[in-house]
């Protein structure tokens, strides 16, 4: 039974996902994992990397970037570099970089709308999840969410990057979402978990009321 203490903290977990993520949509709210051998795809020249939009980024978060990938240059002397040779050098490195490759075989639909693919691999940046498209999807313009390492549940990880990009974590995320996380709960771990509640609750009010179909187009804010 819900006690008036754990209806606060779901509230605050709501509230802390709408500030950070803003009006999310419900699109993927039944997607599921799909198998996909990766590996085999990049060794048949089938798979291109989607780099990030490092236009879009502040120079200071660049540089810290850059700096964390290299070691040729000192951190001051990259914050003092103009905005397009750092751009420069994000993309040259970005090229031998395995953040934007998937580590492990299976994707996840994810719906972008209007948002521009290399400025969603951009809000990934710091994540251990990637955006790609996969050449073998017969729909052309599909994308998809990867990991970008293993360990042993990364279903914070995939719930975080959907809403992220503005999508209600799927409810095969949302309803098994693991008890192991960093504690307090707060921040993005708080907003995060509030995405998996909406979800939930979205599923159940659609569901309840027969509105399943509306998911393809539906938004939320409460």
């Amino acid at each position: 039974m819900e006690t008036q203490t754990d209806a606060v903290k779901l509230q605050d977990a709501r509230n802390k996902c709408h500030e950070l993520f803003g009006r999310l949509h419900a699109t993927n709210l039944w997607s599921h994992s799909i198998w996909t051998d990766w590996h085999a795809l990049e060794r048949q020249g089938e798979y291109a990397q989607i780099l990030p939009d490092f236009e879009s980024m502040w120079p200071g978060r660049l540089a810290d970037w850059i700096y964390e990938r290299s070691n040729d240059a000192p951190l001051e002397e990259l914050r003092d570099m103009h905005k397009h040779d750092l751009e420069a050098l994000a993309d040259e490195l970005a090229l031998k970089d395995d953040s934007w490759r998937p580590a492990m075989n299976y994707r996840y639909p994810i719906e972008l709308f209007d948002m521009d693919e290399r400025k969603a691999q951009c809000a990934l940046i710091d994540t251990s999840v990637c955006l790609v498209t996969a050449p073998d999807d017969p729909v052309g313009d599909a994308h998809y969410l990867a990991l970008t390492g293993g360990g042993m549940d990364l279903s914070w990880d995939i719930a975080h990057a959907y809403a992220k990009l503005g999508q209600l974590p799927p409810l095969w995320v949302a309803r098994d979402l693991p008890a192991i996380v960093r504690t307090p709960l707060e921040g993005v771990d708080l907003a995060t978990f509030g995405a998996c509640q909406i979800a939930l609750e979205t599923a159940q009010d659609l569901l309840t009321n027969h509105r399943w179909w509306q998911c393809s187009r539906f938004e939320v804010e409460r």
